[in-house]
C-alpha cells in the first residue's frame, strides 16, 4: 500500500520525518527550486548543498557494496549562482548524496527514493 498525504503527515508528526514539511514547495527564499516536501502520495527530499559525491568506475576494480572503496567516490565540485546552489552530475552517472530530512520509519513502512533534476533546455534555466 502506498501511504496518502494525510497517513504520512500523521506518522511525521509521530516523529518519521524531521524535518517535515507539511506541503509541496517550489520556491524557498524566492528562488525556483526543486520541489520538496509532501505531495498527495509521497514526500520530497531535499538533498543538502554541503555535500555530493559521484562515483567513478576505475577499470579492473570490482564494486563491492559492502566493502565499498572510497576511491570510487569523487567529491562533486559546488556550484552557487543566482539559481542556488547545485551539484552537477554527469550523463550515465551516479551520486550520492546527503538528505536535509532524517527518515525513522516504522518496521511497517518502506520508503522508495527516486532521483530528480531540472529538465533544461539550450538557453532556458532550471525549472
Amino acid at each position: 500500500m502506498i501511504l496518502n498525504d494525510r497517513q504520512i503527515t500523521k506518522l511525521a508528526k509521530g516523529g518519521m520525518i524531521k524535518p517535515f514539511v507539511p506541503s509541496l514547495l517550489r520556491q524557498s527564499e524566492g528562488r525556483a527550486v526543486l520541489s520538496y516536501g509532501l505531495s498527495s502520495y509521497g514526500y520530497d527530499l531535499r538533498l543538502s548543498g554541503k555535500e555530493f559525491k559521484i562515483f567513478r568506475h576505475i577499470p579492473g576494480t570490482v564494486v563491492d557494496p559492502k566493502a565499498f572503496s572510497p576511491k570510487n567516490l569523487e567529491l562533486a565540485e559546488r556550484h552557487e549562482d543566482e539559481k542556488g546552489i547545485y551539484f552537477i552530475l554527469p550523463g550515465r552517472s551516479y551520486g550520492l548524496g546527503v538528505a536535509v530530512e532524517q527518515l525513522h520509519l516504522p518496521d511497517n513502512v518502506s520508503a522508495i527514493c527516486v532521483g530528480k533534476a531540472p529538465m533544461r533546455d539550450a538557453g532556458s534555466s532550471p525549472t
